[in-house]
C-alpha cells in the first residue's frame, strides 16, 4: 500500500473567504436548530413542574447581573441569528449568479 495521503485533504488547502463563511453559516445553523429543540423541550416540560416563563425571568432577574453582561448574552443571541440570516441572502444571491463578475 503506497503512503499517499487522501485527496482532497485539508492540510493541502489554504482557507479561503468563501469556505470559512459557509462552515460558519453550517455551525451557526446547527446551533440555531439545536437551540431551538431546547427552547421547544424546555417549553413542554417546565410547565410540568409548575414553572413558566415568567418565573425563570423572575430567576435571572434575581441574579442581578451588571449592564455589560446582560449585554453581552443578548449579543451572543442575536449574532448567530443575524449572520445566518444575512449570509442565507448571501447564498441566495449567489445562487441566482449574482455576485460574481466574469470578465
Amino acid at each position: 500500500q503506497m503512503k499517499r495521503p487522501m485527496s482532497p485533504h485539508l492540510t493541502i488547502y489554504k482557507p479561503q473567504l468563501t469556505s470559512m463563511l459557509s462552515i460558519t453559516h453550517r455551525a451557526t445553523g446547527a446551533a440555531l436548530t439545536g437551540g431551538m429543540y431546547l427552547f421547544a423541550m424546555h417549553a413542554l416540560v417546565v410547565p410540568a413542574f409548575g414553572w413558566d416563563f415568567t418565573a425563570a425571568i423572575n430567576v435571572i432577574k434575581g441574579w442581578e447581573l451588571p449592564w455589560a453582561a446582560i449585554v453581552s448574552a443578548k449579543w451572543l443571541l442575536a449574532w448567530p441569528v443575524a449572520y445566518h440570516t444575512l449570509n442565507g441572502f448571501r447564498h441566495m444571491a449567489w445562487d441566482l449568479g449574482y455576485g460574481f463578475n466574469i470578465s
